[in-house]
């Protein structure tokens, strides 16, 4: 580490500086702030004790990350898109994740889902395609009319959305890095919602959706739906994308998920937390509708988990290593 005096020029700070080994070099912009050491136009990435790494060329011995800024399309607000490539030169499988804001970065909300971690355990390479969210992750990221207290009526624009990822950003990706075929979109809390709905309105893309602690009762808070086990339950089963449901919380201490208001979701049990009675409800439906458990079906429940990062990123692993072995 070298310091290098920057010059100005027109609206910015450069240096040229002689790297005689630039593939996994790195290189930061020194300021009293370490948090602004990384170069906002650096196109590849790690993460180091100090925060974000900027590299001068990514090695493909080591993964590494690539930001892919102001994505338009669809209408919606611009967005970043994270992209985790793997070491060497695929084909790998392919998942698309939302929240790319707290996914790698280890300052992110209780310290992220750590998925490049999760990642990198994996008996084989996979490419995460990442999509950050905007201010109208509410709106992008749900399905259906809905009223919430607090907020009040909130208009979908996940159609937008769910087309944004599998017609624009899936294709691009593919079309960048090698790709074996094999597809996956995941999310938590309304990201969980969004991934089983791009793939309930992409029939066939995805050979999974993961929705962890998903906010299943949407549709049915202040409005009468349709939530997304009523969209479900339009699909031939077995249906071609495989689904992973989980939650942590649980039933409260009554044991049981109460429909209170009696419109056949127990989205309204007072007692329950982390979206658990939902998620139940809608992975036994689609049992009882004829998918499979463990085959194209899977419920997983940690009891207690808290609805943040730092839950999601202790489970993480569990979807991914039953997609890729499927």
């Amino acid at each position: 580490w070298v310091g290098v005096p920057l010059r100005e020029g027109p609206g910015f700070w450069w240096a040229e500086v002689e790297v005689p080994e630039p593939a996994g070099s790195g290189y930061k912009l020194f300021g009293e702030d370490p948090a602004g050491w990384a170069d906002p136009w650096a196109r590849a990435f790690l993460y180091d004790e100090y925060g974000r790494l900027s590299l001068v060329a990514p090695s493909p011995e080591r993964p590494h990350l690539e930001r892919w800024p102001a994505w338009e399309g669809r209408g919606l607000r611009a967005r970043d898109v994270q992209v985790w490539v793997p070491a060497g030169t695929g084909p790998w499988p392919v998942v698309v994740v939302h929240d790319g804001q707290n996914l790698f970065d280890p300052g992110a909300l209780w310290g992220g889902w750590r998925l490049g971690e999760a990642l990198g355990s994996l008996e084989e390479g996979v490419l995460a395609v990442a999509l950050d969210n905007t201010a109208d992750r509410m709106s992008e990221y749900t399905h259906a009319v809905d009223e919430v207290d607090g907020i009040g009526r909130v208009e979908p624009q996940g159609a937008d959305y769910a087309d944004l990822v599998v017609l624009e950003v899936l294709p691009w990706a593919e079309a960048r890095w090698p790709a074996d075929g094999r597809r996956a979109v995941m999310g938590s809390s309304l990201g969980g919602l969004i991934s089983l709905y791009a793939a309930w309105r992409h029939p066939g893309v995805f050979d999974v959706a993961v929705s962890l602690s998903g906010t299943l009762g949407w549709g049915r808070f202040g409005a009468e739906g349709p939530a997304m086990e009523d969209l479900y339950d339009s699909l031939e089963v077995p249906a071609a994308t495989a689904l992973y449901v989980d939650s942590g919380g649980g039933p409260g201490v009554d044991g049981r998920c109460d429909d209170v208001d009696g419109d056949g979701l127990p989205e309204d049990d007072p007692d329950a937390t982390d979206n658990y009675c939902t998620t139940r409800a809608f992975a036994d439906a689609r049992a009882a509708a004829g998918y499979r458990w463990q085959e194209d079906l899977v419920h997983w429940w940690e009891p207690g988990a808290a609805h943040n990062e730092a839950a999601w990123a202790a489970r993480v692993q569990r979807p991914l290593t039953w997609w890729v072995g499927r």
